[in-house]
């Protein structure tokens, strides 16, 4: 969870400073972190 939130808060800075590759790795990092929060949910419900 903490993951998310520090990439989030870092994408916008990343995306200016490394450029638009680094802003696309971090955005594919943060969905493949959210499917796996939600595939985890579900299954303790």
């Amino acid at each position: 969870m903490l993951l998310t939130i520090v990439l989030w808060a870092s994408l916008p800075a990343m995306t200016v400073l490394a450029g638009r590759l680094a802003g696309a790795v971090c955005a594919v990092v943060l969905v493949a972190n959210a499917a796996l929060m939600w595939r985890f949910r579900r299954r303790l419900t």
